[in-house]
């Protein structure tokens, strides 16, 4: 289950947004307002217009769902309620514009008690944006929120959150789970896989190169050789035939398999950026 922080109204700004692009992927959305009762009810016949179906309640529930994976928003009305339960989220959406308060403070603190929680700043003005980095946020809206933009940017977000999170898992191999974003690259050789971890520890294992491109193959590897497939994520530089990893070891690239590993690993680093 996925738990998203958000700390604004989803009857108007990016709180609308969010609304409308979970609805749009036939989530439930039920949607919380504090004094804009008037503009939730026109987000309501706007999606209804769109064959959107969107309930609208008030001020305390908040429960997507979609197929294989549930969403959960909360409602954060000031600093502390956000910080008492930041570890129960993935992503915190900040307004940077706070009655009382400071987003950028906010999101600062947030980072501290939870280093790996994505974080999403909007404002009104660029400026206020330009001191963002602080919080280390992943992504930066300025409102009014262009739609399109935004469910195209945190489509990408959430998919490189869910590719961090997933696992190999075999106990006939090891009796623990390897997340992907662990594994450096994938040797075969002698009809046997070797797995390189980046804590330098190496697993064997009897997979065969079309069932690890099969596992492998919708998350961010690259097959660069006949027996190789190499992690975008560990990935420094490319040189004539080999790739030069960031732990300055070389794994081989063939002109075979360069063109698809090169576009591979160019669309890995636009949705890094």
């Amino acid at each position: 289950m996925k738990r998203i922080a958000i700390v604004t109204g989803a009857s108007r700004g990016i709180g609308r947004e969010i609304a409308k692009m979970l609805a749009k992927e036939d989530i439930q959305v039920i949607a919380n307002y504090n004094n804009s009762e008037k503009k939730a009810i026109e987000l309501q016949e706007e999606l209804k217009k769109e064959n959107i179906n969107i309930d609208i309640v008030s001020y305390t529930k908040n429960l997507l769902e979609k197929e294989h994976i549930q969403y959960v928003i909360d409602i954060c009305g000031d600093k502390n309620s956000v910080l008492d339960r930041i570890l129960k989220y993935d992503f915190l959406f900040l307004d940077i514009e706070l009655q009382d308060e400071n987003g950028i403070d906010i999101g600062i603190c947030a980072r501290k008690k939870h280093p790996n929680i994505h974080i999403i700043l909007t404002s009104s003005f660029k400026k206020y944006l330009e001191s963002g980095y602080k919080t280390g946020a992943n992504r930066y809206f300025i409102k009014p929120i262009n739609p399109t933009l935004f469910e195209t940017e945190m489509k990408e977000l959430f998919t490189q959150d869910y590719d961090s999170e997933l696992s190999f898992y075999d106990p006939e191999v090891i009796d623990m789970r390897i997340p992907y974003r662990d594994i450096m690259y994938i040797e075969y050789m002698d009809r046997t896989s070797f797995i390189h971890l980046n804590n330098n520890k190496i697993i064997k294992c009897k997979y065969k190169m079309y069932e690890w491109m099969d596992k492998l193959k919708n998350l961010s590897f690259g097959q660069s050789y006949k027996s190789f497939i190499v992690n975008y994520k560990y990935v420094a530089e490319l040189v004539k035939r080999d790739i030069l990893l960031i732990t300055d070891e070389k794994v081989p690239i063939s002109k075979h398999y360069r063109e698809d590993f090169e576009n591979g690993y160019v669309q890995y680093i636009r949705r890094s950026l």
